[in-house]
């Protein structure tokens, strides 16, 4: 990280202004990768502002410290207005990141089927005709937005979910009264959340 993501800023970019793109630096007039508020390269930066791009970062990490409660509201008022603006975000940083992305994926599933073994004594644990049942019992629906499902598939029309209503990460069970038919949109949407948590979210937004 360089010194021109903080020299115009008392502390960290906001989301969504912290992309680089081709800049040109007011001082020396050299080309830079630079974010939406810089005007100077790594070079005058330090220059202007005397001081080293470490310096910077540790001004900027000490800064976050103090002020997290007010940079964390903000950040979400800025997700909340802005949806497409963070997907966008977060795909390119998933396509220039693929390794990384199948390292936490990885990670994440070896995490969930542990819990899974964990709690392996459970009686009436899901099967697919048990699932199949479930789905034909909800009328191939999704319980949470009433969306027709048809196919158990990670996303596209008709893609269906198995929802944990307790999430695992949170001590839920993997049996069948845990579980419940969900739209990929609705499943990605409530996460590792708890339905209450995420039905106040979503009130919310």
């Amino acid at each position: 990280m360089h010194l021109e993501r903080f020299v115009l800023a008392e502390g960290p970019l906001m989301a969504g202004n912290c992309h680089n793109h081709p800049k040109t630096c007011a001082d020396c007039a050299v080309s830079f990768m630079g974010t939406g508020r810089q005007i100077r390269c790594t070079r005058c930066g330090e220059k202007a502002y005397g001081t080293s791009a470490e310096d910077a970062r540790q001004r900027a990490r000490d800064w976050y410290t103090k002020n997290r409660s007010s940079q964390a509201i903000k950040v979400s008022a800025y997700r909340r207005e802005h949806p497409e603006m963070v997907r966008k975000a977060r795909n390119g940083w998933a396509a220039r990141n693929v390794d990384r992305v199948r390292i936490c994926k990885a990670t994440c599933e070896r995490r969930r089927n542990f819990r899974k073994r964990v709690q392996g004594g459970l009686i009436d644990r899901p099967t697919p005709k048990k699932l199949a049942y479930l789905l034909e019992s909800q009328g191939r629906s999704c319980a949470y937005c009433g969306q027709h499902v048809w196919r158990r598939a990670v996303s596209g029309d008709g893609a269906y979910h198995v929802d944990h209503v307790v999430p695992l990460l949170r001590g839920g069970t993997d049996s069948m009264e845990n579980v419940l038919i969900a739209c990929a949109r609705c499943n990605h949407s409530k996460h590792n959340r708890t339905l209450g948590d995420w039905l106040e979210r979503r009130l919310a937004s």
